[in-house]
C-alpha cells in the first residue's frame, strides 16, 4: 500500500498548485544566485555608514528589498515550512559557503562588485578596513537574512531594510 504523501503527490503532480511550487533543487539553486548580490549589498551599506556616506545607500537597500523579495510567495514541492527552508539555507550558507567563519570566502564573493563600486581587495588596507565589517555580517546579520529568506515575511524584509 502506497503511503498517503505519495498518493497525494501523484495526484497533485498535474494541477495548477503542484506546477507553482518548486523543486528544492530549484529553491536551491535561488539561494546560491543570490549569495554574491545580497552579501555585496549589505556590506556596501555597511561601510558607507561607516564612511558616513549616505550617497548610494537608498539604491542599495532598494535592491536588497529585490533580492530579498525573490524569495517571497515560495513553496517547495516538498515539504513547505519554515523548519524546512531554514535548514536548506543553513545548509548552504553555512556548510557549502561557510559565510558564518570564513571571511575570505565573503570577500572572494563580494570582490568583484566591490571592485566595481571602487574598492580593491588588492590593497592591504581597504582588504584590512573590510575585515571587521565583514565579521559584524557575519554575527549580526547573517542569521537574520537566514531567518528573514526561510520565513516568507515581507514585514521582515521591510525592518531589516529599515535598520540597515
Amino acid at each position: 500500500m502506497k503511503a498517503i504523501k505519495q498518493f497525494i503527490a501523484e495526484h497533485l503532480v498535474n494541477t495548477e498548485i503542484f506546477e507553482m511550487a518548486r523543486s528544492l533543487d530549484d529553491y536551491k539553486e535561488l539561494i546560491r544566485s543570490q549569495i554574491e548580490p545580497l552579501i555585496s549589498h549589505i556590506i556596501l551599506v555597511m561601510k558607507a555608514r561607516e564612511e558616513n556616506s549616505e550617497e548610494y545607500i537608498s539604491h542599495w537597500k532598494t535592491e536588497i528589498r529585490g533580492f530579498l523579495g525573490k524569495f517571497i510567495g515560495i513553496k517547495l514541492k516538498t515539504k513547505n515550512s519554515y523548519n524546512t527552508r531554514k535548514k536548506h539555507i543553513e545548509n548552504i550558507f553555512y556548510n557549502e559557503y561557510e559565510l558564518d567563519t570564513d571571511e575570505d570566502e565573503i570577500i572572494g564573493i563580494i570582490r568583484r562588485k566591490l571592485f566595481n563600486e571602487g574598492y580593491d581587495f588588492e590593497d592591504k588596507q581597504i582588504y584590512n578596513d573590510f575585515i571587521p565589517i565583514i565579521q559584524k555580517f557575519q554575527n549580526e546579520y547573517l542569521p537574520e537574512i537566514v531567518d528573514i529568506i526561510a520565513s516568507d515575511s515581507t514585514s521582515k524584509i521591510m525592518n531589516f531594510i529599515n535598520k540597515l
